[in-house]
C-alpha cells in the first residue's frame, strides 16, 4: 500500500464537506488461545502487554479526535472486535467506550457491538449491558468435536448457558457466527449443526464457509493427512442452500449473502 495519508483518503471517500454518519471499528488483538484456523492479527493475552496496548489505544483515540476530518462526521455505530475483546475486564472495555463517547462525535443512540466467546462470566455480561447494545458471539459449531479441532475455548454447553444468561440480562440483539464445510463434514452433519443453533434463540446468524489458510495449524494438519480434506465446492454450495432453507423456515430473513436476521433491529 505504500504510505497512507489519512487526510487524502477521507477527502476522497467522503468529501471534505460531507456530513455522512460513519462507523468506528476498534481492534483488540488478544485471545486466551489461538484457534487452529485463525489467520487474523491476534496474540496470546498477557497482562502487561494488554495493559500497554490499552494505553496506546486510548492515546490513538485522542489523536483521532483532534483530526479535522472527524468534525463533519458523526459516529452511529461502534464495533469492538478482535481477537477476543472480552479478554479485557468489563471495567477496561467500559473505559474504552467511555472515552470514545466523550472524545468523538457520536449520535445519541449510537449502536455498540462487542465480539465475545460463549465462555464469558455472566457478571461481565451484566456489567457491559449498561453500555453495549449488541453482542456477536463466536459459536462456530454446536459439535464439541469441531470445537476441539478448532481449539475453541468453549463447549456447546457454554453456548447454551451464554445465550440463556444474555437473554435474561436483557440483550435484545445477539449474533452467532457458525462455520460450515468444515473438514470432513457431511451435509447431514451440517443440517444437524445449524438446526441445533437455531433452536437456541439467537436474533442473528452469520454463516462462514471454512477456508484452510496456508500457515495455520489446521491447514498443515489437512495437508499432512491428519485431518480430512474440505468438501467439494458443489457440496459447499448445497450446504449453503440448505442453510437458506432452514433459516428461512425458522424465521430468519437473509439481508446479505451470509447474514440472516429475525428482525431489522438485529441486523449487524
Amino acid at each position: 500500500f505504500d504510505r497512507i495519508n489519512a487526510h487524502e483518503i477521507w477527502n476522497q471517500e467522503t468529501g471534505i464537506h460531507s456530513r455522512d454518519n460513519i462507523s468506528l471499528y476498534i481492534h483488540i488483538p488478544f485471545c486466551k488461545g489461538k484457534c487452529t484456523f485463525c489467520s487474523f492479527c491476534t496474540y496470546p493475552f498477557e497482562q502487561n502487554i494488554a495493559k500497554h496496548y490499552l494505553l496506546a489505544l486510548k492515546k490513538e483515540i485522542k489523536l483521532y479526535a483532534k483530526q479535522k476530518y472527524f468534525k463533519n462526521h458523526t459516529i452511529d455505530s461502534i464495533w469492538i472486535g478482535g481477537g477476543t475483546p472480552t479478554t479485557y475486564s468489563s471495567k477496561e472495555i467500559y473505559s474504552i467506550l467511555k472515552l470514545i463517547l466523550q472524545a468523538l462525535p457520536c449520535t445519541d443512540n449510537v449502536e455498540i457491538t462487542l465480539e465475545t466467546i460463549p465462555k464469558v462470566h455472566s457478571k461481565k455480561l451484566l456489567s457491559l449491558s449498561k453500555i453495549v447494545t449488541k453482542l456477536s458471539v463466536g459459536v462456530q459449531s454446536t459439535d464439541d468435536y469441531y470445537l476441539s479441532m478448532f481449539n475453541r475455548p468453549h463447549t456447546f454447553r457454554d453456548t447454551i448457558e451464554f445465550i440463556e444468561n444474555a437473554k435474561n440480562i436483557g440483550y435484545k440483539s445477539i449474533n452467532a457466527d457458525i462455520i460450515y464445510a468444515k473438514p470432513g463434514e457431511t451435509i447431514e452433519h451440517w443440517e444437524k449443526d445449524l438446526t441445533k443453533l437455531t433452536e437456541l434463540g439467537f436474533d442473528h446468524i452469520s454463516l462462514f464457509s471454512f477456508v484452510p489458510v496456508k500457515g495455520t495449524p489446521i491447514y498443515e494438519s489437512i495437508r499432512q493427512g491428519n485431518l480430512p480434506s474440505v468438501c467439494e465446492v458443489s457440496t459447499e454450495w448445497k450446504m449453503f442452500q440448505m442453510a437458506q432453507r432452514i433459516l428461512n423456515k425458522k424465521g430468519y430473513s437473509q439481508y446479505t449473502a451470509y447474514y440472516f436476521s429475525k428482525n431489522s433491529t438485529s441486523q449487524f
